[in-house]
């Protein structure tokens, strides 16, 4: 059989179509040059073979091809598009070019650790679903922290994804319910992930954990006002989009009102603040400790960040004692 016959272009690639892969690894990219080639590494140190990685290049203008070009194993596939359209749309582009039944997704700035695929493969055995994994989150400062799974057992999956969010690094797919969910590609700012998963949930179960991290994550430094700006824009969107429809409960609405008003009290803005507490209230108004959180709010500005933050570590306190090390069937 012709070359040409065995394969199929994606973009004008040429990508050859040997056996069938298990998992696609989905891996967008816009001008991270810098870091992008030690994402590609990762994937290739998999012990588990079965695999293809699509990198969609989403229109960079920096030396992105160039050095992608010295990986050259077949698995590999680069799609570039020559104007950018938004992460959402890079993963939705991979995401329907992908071959395989099983997909992942991977930053161009984070890693695998060697053992993801394989591990995640053992732990989905014949059950179907997906599969969750923990995560490493490296700070600026070079400090690591290990972070178990957000959509553990027992836990509301809403209530975990508004708390912590989600790396969709940590999910091993079903191509099909995948596809079925979708990336909104309108969203080309923060939470597209997070929105993601929030549909992906309703038709798709996590079936298996994996609580010991498998993926590596950068915390970069960068422009605070900027960033949060952008997720402050993201989750006005995500409340809009679900405003009076069952796919967002009254109670993760609160709890995702209540976020926002965390990052405009962060940012000094707390005429916004304390409206977006009033509405979360509205939301779910049958909880004290909200009322009380509302009035140290209003009292004292600082009370209410540093609840948050006590919150939050009494919080994976408690996830530590509930996930214990190997596979936690959901």
């Amino acid at each position: 059989m012709a070359a040409a016959a065995r394969a199929r272009r994606l973009s004008g690639v040429a990508v050859e179509v040997g056996s069938a892969p298990t998992v696609s690894i989905v891996l967008p990219t816009y001008n991270r040059a810098g870091t992008v080639g030690r994402a590609v590494r990762s994937v290739l140190a998999q012990t588990f073979p079965g695999w293809e990685l699509l990198v969609v290049d989403d229109g960079s203008t920096d030396e992105t091809a160039t050095l992608l070009q010295p990986y050259a194993d077949p698995r590999i596939h680069y799609i570039r598009r020559e104007q950018n359209h938004g992460v959402a749309a890079a993963r939705q582009l991979g995401l329907k070019l992908a071959r395989a039944p099983y997909v992942t997704f991977l930053d161009s700035d984070d890693e695998y650790l060697p053992g993801k695929l394989a591990v995640q493969i053992h732990a989905l055995g014949r059950r179907g679903g997906a599969v969750e994994c923990g995560m490493r989150l490296v700070l600026p400062d070079g400090r690591e922290r290990d972070l178990g799974p957000v959509l553990y057992r027992k836990s509301p999956a809403q209530f975990a994804l508004v708390d912590r969010g989600i790396n969709l690094a940590t999910l091993l797919i079903p191509r099909e319910a995948a596809l079925a969910t979708g990336f909104d590609e309108r969203i080309r700012f923060s939470m597209s992930d997070w929105d993601f998963v929030l549909r992906l949930l309703r038709r798709c179960q996590v079936t298996a954990v994996v609580p010991q991290p498998l993926v590596v994550h950068y915390s970069h430094r960068g422009p605070r006002m900027s960033t949060a700006a952008n997720l402050m824009r993201g989750l006005e969107y995500v409340l809009a989009k679900y405003e009076g429809t069952a796919v967002l409960s009254p109670r993760a609405r609160a709890r995702l009102l209540r976020r926002l008003a965390a990052y405009c009290m962060g940012q000094g803005d707390l005429v916004r603040a304390r409206q977006l507490l009033w509405r979360s209230i509205a939301s779910w108004p049958w909880s004290l400790p909200r009322w009380l959180v509302f009035a140290a709010a209003a009292l004292h500005p600082m009370t209410f960040a540093r609840f948050y933050a006590v919150y939050g570590q009494a919080g994976r306190a408690l996830r530590r004692l509930r996930i214990r090390s190997g596979v936690v069937l959901a």
